[in-house]
């Protein structure tokens, strides 16, 4: 059986971007496992600090607060948290707004740092 040369070609083709998606898809587990990393790294840290420091969660209230102003004034966009993933995911309309990695890290670690209880 003999290839064209337009066959080949498309072949070519195919498989340069099967290597890209590829490359793709890795660079993007790597990013996505470094900052997994650093988040556990810091949920571990405050965890610890707040283990060796018990009276630290006599100050959960002004921390509820502080968390609750942060996301009033800086994310009224990011209000329905986890229901908006979920929603963009089944029903893309928009993308997600940059302020909600940063707002949801401070705020789950600010929480455990104080003794809260939210989800890991």
């Amino acid at each position: 059986m003999k290839l064209h040369l337009s066959q080949a070609g498309s072949h070519f083709i195919f498989i340069r971007k099967y290597l890209f998606h590829i490359s793709q898809f890795c660079l993007i587990g790597i990013f996505a496992g470094f900052a997994a990393t650093i988040f556990l790294y810091l949920l571990d840290w405050v965890t610890t600090t707040r283990s060796h420091h018990p009276v630290i969660i006599w100050y959960l209230p002004i921390a509820g607060f502080i968390i609750g102003w942060f996301f009033h004034y800086f994310g009224k966009e990011i209000s329905k948290g986890s229901n908006l993933i979920l929603d963009e995911i089944h029903k893309p309309k928009r993308t997600l707004p940059f302020a909600m990695a940063p707002l949801v890290l401070f705020g789950t670690l600010c929480t455990h740092l104080f003794g809260g209880s939210s989800g890991r």
